[in-house]
């Protein structure tokens, strides 16, 4: 998901004389759209539900790099390690302590979230139509243990962890996380990032195990250890163990982001999932402390561009939101008109998209920059 921290708050990095962090925004951005592009995608061509329902040759040449939504989501994750542990190296701890963490975190995250689930579940009980043949069929029919767990947040160990709003399963999965930063954070502080990466990596394994062998169910159990790997570029970049990484170093980091991301693509495409995402989160570390190191290079003047940091801002919006609205554009413009998969794709991705912008926009504006105009806790 795209995570509403302090990135978006947070007007320079912990050095006064920092850029200011735009680039994270336009990176968030990115991703976002990623998501949103791949999900147009499923609903045209559901294959995941139904392997009958494949793209023809044409649609799989032009649009195979739409398959991989799961990175996009792997990269958020990346990014929210690295924007929480910015404002703990300036300060050298988590400031307002554990329940001013806390609170900083439900008052930015769940206004949003509930006002978004509300929308979604008003949608799909009155106007989402089930059995349409796209991918938000695996989110219906909506049942009382699934408005329990999205409220709980805890649908990413429900047993139809799609149910409402697909995309939402990230946010409990993140929320998660957070329970953890304050002990990373301990960690960090007494013993420094890399014991933060060995028991982060070791709670992701030990997660990755159980769900496995079928004790649990978790969708993303590597997502701790991605956490903390943003966790430590932030470190590589800002903090103390930037002396780690000499002036001439973002040549090898590049090489290890280009690795890993090939290594992670190979192994997503083979099925192996959980292992993809430990290495899209090596990429994506390397990439951020690559953007961060290179303050002056023309490619962080790219990622900073107005209109991706436009879009960044309300990125937590348009991912909380944009699913159902493609349904609905797929029922009330594809379906009656009995166009083909392909027309519908365009229709949703092209648009759609642009409506949908506008929606989430309208939508950040009422339920979500309120509440980042809030003195921040930590």
């Amino acid at each position: 998901m795209p995570n509403p921290t302090l990135g978006q708050t947070l007007s320079r990095a912990p050095s006064s004389g920092r850029p200011r962090l735009d680039y994270l925004d336009g990176l968030r951005a990115l991703a976002a759209l990623y998501v949103v592009l791949h999900h147009a995608f499923l609903q045209s061509w559901p294959y995941l539900a139904d392997p009958k329902i494949k793209p023809g040759a044409i649609g799989e040449t032009l649009f195979v790099w739409l398959r991989c939504g799961q990175f996009a989501v792997t990269v958020f994750i990346a990014i929210s390690g690295f924007c929480l542990m910015l404002p703990v190296l300036r300060a050298k701890q988590l400031q307002g302590g554990v329940k001013g963490f806390a609170l900083g975190r439900v008052r930015r995250i769940l206004p949003p979230y509930y006002a978004a689930l509300a929308i979604s579940l008003i949608l799909a009980l009155c106007f989402i139509r089930p059995h349409s043949n796209t991918r938000y069929d695996v989110s219906l029919p909506v049942t009382h243990s699934g408005v329990l767990a999205h409220l709980l947040l805890v649908q990413d160990f429900h047993w139809s962890v799609y149910e409402i709003n697909g995309p939402m399963w990230s946010i409990a999965v993140e929320v998660h996380i957070y329970l953890l930063f304050p002990l990373f954070v301990w960690l960090w502080k007494h013993l420094g990032i890399l014991p933060v990466l060995v028991l982060s990596g070791i709670l992701s394994l030990s997660l990755s195990h159980l769900v496995s062998i079928g004790v649990l169910r978790s969708p993303a159990p590597a997502y701790i250890f991605v956490f903390g790997l943003g966790m430590a570029a932030a470190c590589f970049s800002y903090g103390e163990a930037e002396r780690w990484l000499p002036r001439f170093s973002i040549s090898l980091l590049a090489t290890i982001a280009v690795i890993s991301f090939v290594l992670g693509t190979w192994l997503f495409q083979s099925g192996r999932g959980t292992r993809s995402d430990f290495m899209i989160g090596i990429s994506a570390a390397c990439f951020l402390a690559i953007l961060s190191r290179n303050a002056t290079g023309s490619l962080r003047r790219r990622f900073s561009a107005k209109w991706l940091v436009l879009i960044g801002g309300f990125s937590y919006s348009l991912y909380l939101l944009h699913f159902p609205f493609q349904q609905l554009f797929w029922q009330w413009l594809v379906l009656p008109f009995h166009l083909s998969r392909m027309a519908g794709f365009l229709i949703v991705a092209g648009p759609g998209t642009v409506v949908i912008l506008l929606l989430c926009y309208l939508f950040y504006r009422v339920f979500e920059r309120p509440f980042m105009r809030q003195k921040p806790v930590v």
